[in-house]
Parts: C-alpha cells; sequence; structure tokens
C-alpha cells in the first residue's frame, strides 16, 4: 500500500505509447520496449506480453498497486524448466521494481542509487556462488548440510529482505565465514 494518492504514479498513458525497456535515451534498447494496449486514466494500464498495472484506492486514503503478469500455457518441458529458473529472477527484479515505485509513490525519492543497486546485486551474486563452491568443497554429511543451510539463508536474504546493500553486504561476510570454516575447520565441514 503506497500513501501516494491515486494517480500518482502515472495520470495518462494513451493506448499505443511505448514504454522503453531503459529509462536511458542513449541506449541501444531505448526505442524497443512494451506497447500500452488497453488503458483507463489513473486506474490502469496493460502492457503487451507484460501484465497489467492496476492502482486501487482503499477505504483508508491509501492506494494500492496491482502488477499483474500474463503468462501463456506452457506445453513443453523444456518451457516449464526455464520458467522456473526465470521466475525467480524475475521475481526479484519486479519486487525491486515495485518497492521502488512504492517508495517514490510515498517520499518524491528513488529507493536505491545506482550504486547501492550494483552493491546489492554483487553481493548477492558472490554469495550465491560461494553456496554453490561449499557445495563442492564440503564432504560428507555437511556436503548436503552445510551449503543447504547457507543457500535456505540466502534465499531469505534474496527474495525476503529488502534488496539494500547492507543486508546484502551481511550475507556476502556470511558466505566468506562458512567458506573460511571449511578451510579452518575440516572436521566441522568434511
Amino acid at each position: 500500500e503506497f500513501a501516494g494518492k491515486p494517480g500518482t504514479l502515472h495520470s495518462d498513458i494513451p493506448v499505443g505509447r511505448l514504454i522503453p525497456f531503459t529509462v536511458n535515451p542513449q541506449a541501444s534498447s531505448f526505442n524497443d520496449g512494451f506497447v500500452v494496449i488497453e488503458s483507463e486514466q489513473n486506474r490502469y494500464f496493460v502492457l503487451k506480453g507484460w501484465g497489467e498495472f492496476l492502482l486501487q484506492e482503499q477505504h483508508n486514503g491509501k492506494t494500492r498497486f496491482y502488477l499483474r503478469t500474463h503468462w501463456k500455457k506452457l506445453t513443453q518441458v523444456t518451457d516449464r524448466l526455464w520458467t522456473w529458473v526465470f521466475d525467480a529472477g524475475h521475481y526479484i527484479m519486479e519486487r525491486r521494481m515495485m518497492l521502488g515505485i512504492g517508495h517514490y509513490a510515498e517520499t518524491g525519492r528513488p529507493y536505491n542509487t545506482p550504486a547501492a543497486d550494483i552493491i546489492w546485486f554483487f553481493c548477492v551474486v558472490a554469495s550465491g556462488l560461494t553456496g554453490i563452491v561449499l557445495t563442492f568443497i564440503s564432504r560428507g554429511l555437511n556436503k548436503l548440510l552445510l551449503p543447504g543451510v547457507f543457500l535456505i539463508i540466502w534465499q531469505l536474504f534474496v527474495l525476503v529482505l529488502n534488496p539494500k546493500p547492507l543486508p546484502a553486504l551481511v550475507l556476502l561476510l556470511l558466505a566468506l565465514y562458512f567458506l573460511y570454516l571449511s578451510r579452518k575447520e575440516p572436521t566441522l565441514l568434511r
């Protein structure tokens, strides 16, 4: 829920408008994007190939912002596997986008700076790779236990906590500590 009034996220998005993949007019993908195929001013718009963005006024004076992603029915096994992998990254991206839109609607300021986003992304990727490395260097029962526990913690940090640099740095330090334990205490991990 956002404290913003209906229409603060968009006021009029006409059918046929192109929403670019990037806000940078110098980027090569600036002329590519999603086309608005349906729209009602201050209420919703639908992007072809993505989904619907809907603002709904609540009784308490706040506005709820919904995002509904459209999918086609998947019949191929390979499509289903790709979607399973793709959905995790897509969820992270959409969640970050929704948090950013909500924060901007409530405060008028960006959610994160580009540097903060880069730090978050680097720490998440580095700690995830460390979890995978732990899988290969651990032995015995700990081959499953240590990386399993760490990767569950990793999912909590990535999928539940807000995408801010500090939790991501804590996650990276935790990953490095687990890696240190694997080298320092062989009886614990081997």
